[in-house]
């Protein structure tokens, strides 16, 4: 399973901004699946151990640990919350001409909130 996905990863690395451009590309996976892959998003807030942050496109290069929590992701007027158990959040800047810059969120357990028992 980890191979497959990380054959996925490495063909989407290989289309530059994916035809977007000044947006948030978020990927967030998990050992069992990939939830998203570079998709395009305004804004994700997530729990790290310091405390809950957002980030947006070009926000400044991080790298943190995350704690149980929600992830929020936000794409236009449409927001969707996933429970994460932890994990880490990488934020890097462009690596070409299409301004977007990538968030990659790697989770232990990463599941959406709908999917969990009230």
């Amino acid at each position: 399973m980890a191979l497959r996905c990380a054959r996925l990863l490495r063909f989407a690395a290989d289309v530059p901004g994916g035809g977007f451009t000044n947006r948030l590309l978020l990927t967030m996976t998990s050992p069992g699946e990939a939830i998203c892959v570079k998709k395009p998003v305004d804004s994700v807030t997530v729990p790290g151990t310091e405390g809950v942050f957002t980030v947006t496109n070009n926000h400044s290069l991080i790298v943190s640990q995350l704690k149980a929590g929600v992830i929020n992701v936000r794409e236009g007027t449409e927001s969707k919350d996933y429970f994460l158990s932890d994990g880490f959040l990488f934020f890097n800047h462009p690596t070409d001409a299409s301004g977007c810059c990538t968030c990659e969120i790697s989770a232990v357990e990463l599941v959406p909130t709908s999917a969990l028992d009230k």
